[in-house]
This record gives C-alpha cells, sequence and structure tokens, in this order.
C-alpha cells in the first residue's frame, strides 16, 4: 500500500491544476478501482503479471502495432513476422492473413470506413489492402528509410506516414498518390496523428521535438521542445483540445522519460504530472475521460496505468508484458484496451 499511496500522490499536482481547468467539468463520482493482484499468464520465471481479461495466442514474434476497425468487431495486429493478421475480435480467431511485405511491419490502421488496412513497414514500403477479402490494393514507395508510424485522417481521404528518413508524408488514400513531404525533423519520425477535425497533423521524432503541421499547406505552425528523450508516442484527444506525448531513452531499460501534456491551440504545456518514466505508448479512451500510459515499471517489466482525466486518479494498473508494451488502443467502444509487445503477446483489458 505503501507504493500505491506515493504513486498517487506524485499525480496530485497536476490533478489539481487540471481540476482548475475543469471546474465546470462533470465530476468524478466514481472512486478509483483497485490494482489487479499480480498473478496470471506468465511465460517466464520471475515476478508475476497482472491477469489479463482476455488473451489472444502469443504470436511468433515481437508485435508492433494494433488497431481497431470502425465497428470494433475485427481487429489488426502486425509485427516482426512481416505479416498483417486480422482477427474477429469477438470469437478470438484470425479472419485474415495479410503478406506481402519483405521486412516487419512497424505500424496498421484502419480507414475510418473500415474498407482499407494500410501497413507501414522496414522495407520502406506502405501497402494498402482490401480489409473484406485481404487482397493487396497497391504498394506506395517514396520513403528512403524505414516506415515507422501510419494514420489517416478522420474522413479518410488521405492518410500520413513517418519514417527513420526525417520525415513525414501525406497521401491520397484513393489514388495512392504523393501528396506533400513535411520537412523539419532531424531525425526519425516514429508517430504521428491527426486532429479529430483533420485540420492539424502532429509527429513525434526521436530529435525529441513534437512537431504541429497544418494538413491543407503542409506548413508547421507549432514546434514543442519540452521532451529531454525521444518521442515515440502522441494522441490528440477526442475534443482536439489536448495533445498527450510520451518519451523514453533509447537506452535499454532506462527509465529515463515522461510523459506530457499540451494546449493542442496555443503549444503550451497544460499541467505537468509527475511522471518520470519511460513512456512508450499512449492511448485515450473514446469519451475522453482517461488515458492509457504504457511505461517500464520496477524489475524490468512494462505497466499500463490508466488514469482518470477528471481528476487524476489513477482507474487501473495492469503489470501488463515482460517486454517493451510497443502500442495500446482502445476499442470504439472504450471497453477494452488493448496492449501488445515485444514479448509476442496481445492482452485485453477493461
Amino acid at each position: 500500500m505503501k507504493y500505491r499511496r506515493q504513486k498517487l500522490i506524485t499525480f496530485s499536482g497536476w490533478a489539481a491544476l487540471l481540476l482548475l481547468s475543469l471546474a465546470c467539468g462533470i465530476p468524478s463520482s466514481r472512486p478509483p478501482r483497485p490494482f489487479p493482484i499480480p498473478g496470471g499468464p506468465d511465460d517466464d520465471a520471475g515476478t508475476p503479471l497482472s491477469h489479463p481479461d482476455r488473451q489472444f495466442p502469443i504470436q511468433p514474434s515481437a508485435v508492433n502495432s494494433v488497431a481497431f476497425d470502425p465497428t470494433g468487431r475485427r481487429m489488426a495486429t502486425a509485427g516482426q513476422d512481416k505479416a498483417i493478421t486480422v482477427w474477429n475480435f469477438q470469437e478470438m480467431r484470425v479472419a485474415l492473413q495479410l503478406r506481402g511485405h519483405s521486412a516487419a511491419v512497424t505500424s496498421v490502421a484502419f480507414a475510418p470506413d473500415g474498407k482499407t488496412i494500410a501497413s507501414a513497414s522496414r522495407d520502406k514500403s506502405i501497402k494498402l489492402w482490401n480489409a473484406a477479402t485481404g487482397q493487396l490494393s497497391q504498394t506506395l514507395t517514396g520513403h528512403t528509410d524505414e516506415v515507422r508510424g501510419i494514420a489517416f485522417s478522420p474522413e479518410g481521404q488521405i492518410f500520413a506516414s513517418t519514417s527513420s528518413d526525417s520525415t513525414v508524408k501525406l497521401w491520397d488514400a484513393q489514388t495512392g498518390r504523393e501528396l506533400r513531404t513535411l520537412r523539419g525533423h532531424t531525425a526519425a519520425v516514429n508517430a504521428v496523428a491527426f486532429s479529430p477535425d483533420g485540420k492539424t497533423l502532429v509527429s513525434a521524432s526521436d530529435d525529441k521535438s513534437v512537431r504541429l503541421w497544418d494538413v491543407q499547406t503542409g506548413g508547421l505552425f507549432q514546434l514543442l521542445t519540452a521532451h529531454t528523450e525521444p518521442v515515440l508516442a502522441v494522441e490528440f484527444s477526442p475534443d482536439g483540445q489536448t495533445l498527450a506525448s510520451g518519451s523514453v531513452s533509447l537506452e535499454p531499460l532506462s527509465h529515463r522519460g515522461s510523459l506530457k501534456f499540451w494546449n493542442a491551440i496555443t503549444g503550451r504545456e497544460t499541467f505537468l504530472p509527475s511522471f518520470p518514466s519511460a513512456i512508450s505508448a499512449i492511448a485515450f479512451r473514446p469519451d475522453g475521460r482517461a488515458l492509457a500510459v504504457a511505461y517500464l515499471g520496477d524489475g524490468g517489466l512494462w505497466n499500463i496505468d490508466v488514469l482518470d482525466l477528471r481528476d487524476g486518479h489513477l482507474l487501473r494498473r495492469f503489470i501488463a508484458h515482460r517486454h517493451k508494451i510497443s502500442q495500446l488502443a482502445y476499442s470504439p467502444d472504450g471497453f477494452w484496451l488493448v496492449s501488445v509487445g515485444a514479448d509476442k503477446a496481445i492482452r485485453c483489458w477493461h
């Protein structure tokens, strides 16, 4: 209990500021849930992991990415085995397996209408697939190094990709035509996300910066430089008012890193949670009231904290993976949180 009390106190400062900013908002009506009792699926000896509410079969290699289709009935995962697996989520069975990349798949995303799956790979290509049949529609080239991240705009007409070549590219989702290249980062770009209105694009990089771009013009209008380690994850809140970003040291098992929140309009840090640990992935719950954060915990294990953004309380903590968590994704209804990682596991929490 001592550790829990200390951990909650670390959030008290930013929670107080958040409460002031949300004075007219919705008060929390539920207490934090208790921590899960350690002890669960575990392929290695050592500290036991938390029980997931659902666990998919262990994959043949590290899992790099996970994404839901807009209905929540299907989920795609991708990783080091060069394949994209499309699952029937409720039945936990494979619906499709997409093969064609010649190197690890780093990122996967469904188009907003659910009809197309986009995949990014270390083979420097992007592939577009028919989500119903698994047929390859297009292979797009243009990046000069591995492609690390991919995201569709809310309306689905364009998508963005990031690369180790330090650029962000915008593409026409129908024709596959490259629309423009966004330059300014000085190191690999790890992640990208569109604002809910589709007008702004945010990118995160190993150069320790977060950049906001005008989608229509390609112009840079905010440069956020408060991180002191490479930034792996960045997300817009569902209302588009807030950005969250997470950074991590490139040194193995280093706890250096931080979670930061920004005003998406002004670019100013809105509150500063005391979360001094390596952050590998983040995900806003679709209702905007909670944020899931994946970070390096004690003993080299990777944890997930689910934070209540109304009052800063810690809702849940999961001792989730033995190796680095690559990505988090909420189901569209917000009921399920899925984590994937370098330990080949696909785990589901609620």
